[in-house]
């Protein structure tokens, strides 16, 4: 299963934005100071996990504006689904899993092994990289030596 985009409605300093076209294996995000790089990783987090740690963090209600959430596409062989995260006013959020492409009843599959996912597991796994996230030398050496094949694609930031 992989990633295939990013939707952020708002979520910090991210307000509509969209990552699409992402592809299996290693993915690139960079960007100067400030632009939101670990924003970005804190709401893939929270739509994993909840946004609990994002609130403490105050990236909601979101800085920028838009509805505070947004969601990722996954694709697995032949299916897509949808994986939505809202926060709620009452600091609840709302979990939704669509079928963009496959059969409904997988649904309920999706979403527990999202409700079984271990919090402190996946932040760990977020921190373990970040230091070497500041290098993007580093990042394409290290897909090199675990054999990630490594496709370019630059567009402009909307910020």
């Amino acid at each position: 299963m992989y990633l295939t985009e990013l939707t952020i409605d708002g979520f910090g300093i991210l307000a509509n934005v969209r990552l699409d076209d992402l592809q299996p294996g290693l993915n690139v995000v960079h960007g100067p100071n400030g632009s939101g790089k670990t924003t970005l990783l804190h709401f893939l987090r929270g739509v994993w996990c909840g946004y609990d740690d994002a609130r403490r963090r105050r990236l909601l209600p979101p800085l920028s504006g838009g509805h505070p959430g947004g969601s990722i596409d996954v694709t697995s062989g032949d299916r897509r689904y949808r994986i939505t995260r809202q926060a709620l006013a009452n600091q609840s959020d709302r979990l939704a899993v669509t079928v963009r492409r496959g059969t409904l009843d997988e649904t309920g599959g999706i979403r527990g092994a999202i409700d079984a996912l271990t919090p402190n597991l996946v932040h760990l796994l977020f921190n373990v990289g970040a230091s070497e996230a500041h290098s993007l030398d580093q990042l394409i050496a290290m897909a090199a030596a675990d054999g990630i094949p490594l496709h370019s694609h630059r567009r402009r930031s909307t910020r």
